[in-house]
């Protein structure tokens, strides 16, 4: 496992403490599918069984990809079934996503400089 996907194996496990999903969300990094191909990252709701998933583009730098990955945790904590998606904006909803969104955001923000202090 490489640097960049310990760093985000690590922010993961700090979100599913600090902003638990209602259920196992699964992190994969690699190259995006062609129907997302466009996509920097995507949270695709359980399904058949299969617990939520997060796909992260593997070529993106880490800035962005921790950046995606709190994005699309979002969804998986305010629309954990993909309800919203095709109802509202893809899933963006003012009253809920970006509220939501903005207190992970400052969360995570304070954490670097502590529990998620990077390693020099």
């Amino acid at each position: 496992m490489d640097r960049q996907r310990r760093r985000l194996g690590r922010i993961k496990r700090w979100l599913e403490l600090e902003f638990p999903a209602p259920g196992h969300v699964r992190l994969w990094v690699g190259k995006m599918p062609k129907a997302y191909a466009d996509c920097l990252g995507t949270y695709h709701p359980p399904e058949n069984g299969q617990p939520a998933m997060i796909r992260l583009a593997k070529d993106i730098p880490i800035s962005q990809a921790v950046d995606t990955m709190i994005h699309e945790w979002t969804h998986a904590v305010v629309d954990p079934e993909g309800e919203g998606h095709d109802k509202c904006h893809g899933g963006h909803t003012i009253t809920e996503f970006y509220p939501q969104l903005g207190r992970i955001e400052r969360a995570f923000h304070a954490a670097l400089d502590g529990v998620l202090k990077p390693n020099e």
